[in-house]
């Protein structure tokens, strides 16, 4: 999905990167992938996980008990082998990773 045509000219007037783009992991919400607490109680869960016990990474009120970092880390230790990889192919690229796709092309934005 190409970004508007209007704002993307007046970006190339501007030059080589020239802009920078900030943003979350929820950038990536609507391309079917789940965000941090529902992807960390999707690895608990196949990973066999008890209940009682992922109450020491996820809060009762659905919040991480710990930063996002730390959980994978627990989770990564205890999945001895696991594909972890393949829960991504079940996602596709949202419309914002096509427009930071098509910035980088045209060398707008240079790194991600």
């Amino acid at each position: 999905m190409p970004t508007s045509g209007l704002v993307l000219d007046q970006l190339i007037a501007h030059g080589r990167g020239s802009l920078a783009v900030l943003c979350g992991a929820g950038i990536s919400a609507p391309s079917g992938l789940p965000l941090a607490t529902s992807l960390l109680e999707y690895l608990l869960e196949q990973f066999g996980i008890e209940a009682g016990d992922s109450k020491a990474l996820i809060r009762a009120d659905g919040t991480l008990a710990l930063p996002f970092e730390s959980c994978m880390d627990v989770v990564l230790d205890n999945a001895k082998n696991r594909d972890l990889l393949s829960l991504f192919l079940l996602g596709q690229p949202a419309p914002g990773h096509h427009v930071l796709a098509d910035l980088m092309q045209r060398e707008i934005v240079l790194d991600v």
